[in-house]
């Protein structure tokens, strides 16, 4: 990042200061890829959370940070009526540049936090998918999911043949993925993990910037996404399938099934979504990945455990007969 890009992000973090009249003074001053994040006091003392877009319009991710607003709002009170905290949007700028959030007190959560909080993730994953939907219809339409799922696809497996994928393991998956616009979709965070997760009595959740909600659906999220995504992220990204399993046993002990078609479907829709997730992840496969591009955790690059959810997906999406 040059001076020239932390002048210009500057510049901007001081207009967002002076539009929701905030004193200009902010501790853990981040930027990130498309944020420039920090804590300010406005003149009462409180403390809130400031996200600013890190480009210039017409290209800075307003986008991203509206739907987070819209998010927190549509499922604020449904979190914390059971027992968990999302940041309230205080204010947010006309163009979505940058908003201004309820600072939530704790710290995020680690890898050595999660089998002692592994139930209540699992918890929050099933309160989400239980956030009221106003209008059920517009969750049975086709939106492009389908669409998605086969790009997802196309990216794992690569410009090349140098995928381990037989042509029927691809057919399959496309086969099951094209379908995934017939199957229940609901309100979705779109990002719980670990560096979202903020310690404390009550559990908190943050950046809901990919969140879908009926009104903003897009192209919508399959209704157990967060449960599968952190799933996938035990198996593939702490090589922890033991935790894997038994937040998956927690997460059903939570969920509610309001009709026997729901207990009957879930094995089918909870790993179409893994299925979509680790797919998802193609970029860090060995035949795909950047070599010039770093790796936050070099475990993410080790491919046998993505194999191993496909399989078993596969497995159960395609029993064989």
């Amino acid at each position: 990042m040059t001076d020239t890009d932390l002048s210009s992000m500057k510049s901007r973090l001081e207009r967002a200061l002076l539009e929701s009249r905030t004193f200009p003074t902010w501790h853990l001053f981040t930027p990130r890829n498309k944020f420039v994040t920090g804590i300010v006091a406005d003149i009462t003392g409180e403390t809130y959370f400031l996200k600013v877009a890190a480009k210039t319009p017409p290209n800075y991710e307003g986008s991203d940070l509206a739907n987070e607003s819209y998010w927190n709002t549509h499922a604020y009170s449904h979190m914390v009526a059971n027992g968990f905290r999302i940041p309230s949007t205080i204010k947010i700028a006309n163009d979505g540049s940058w908003a201004l959030f309820e600072f939530l007190e704790g710290g995020q959560l680690t890898e050595d936090d999660l089998e002692e909080n592994l139930h209540d993730i699992a918890r929050l994953c099933a309160c989400i998918v239980e956030i009221p939907l106003q209008d059920d219809d517009i969750y049975q339409k086709p939106n492009g999911l389908g669409a998605w799922c086969e790009n997802r696809i196309d990216r794992a497996l690569g410009k090349s043949d140098n995928h381990p994928f037989s042509k029927n393991q691809t057919y399959m998956m496309r086969r099951v993925l094209k379908n995934a616009d017939q199957l229940v979709r609901a309100s979705v965070h779109g990002d719980v993990n670990l560096k979202n997760l903020i310690g404390g009595r009550e559990l908190g959740l943050v950046d809901a910037e990919f969140g879908v909600t009926p009104q903003r659906s897009g192209w919508g999220n399959l209704r157990y996404h967060d449960a599968a995504y952190f799933y996938h992220l035990l198996h593939c990204q702490y090589h922890r399938p033991d935790l894997a399993e038994k937040f998956l046993e927690h997460f059903l002990q939570e969920v509610t099934f309001d009709l026997i078609d729901d207990v009957e479907n879930f094995e089918y829709e909870f790993y179409t979504s893994l299925l979509e997730r680790t797919l998802s992840m193609g970029n860090h496969f060995v035949w795909n990945r950047d070599p010039s591009k770093e790796v936050d955790d070099p475990r993410r690059t080790e491919v046998g455990p993505y194999l191993e959810i496909v399989e078993r997906s596969l497995d159960v999406l395609v029993p064989v007969k």
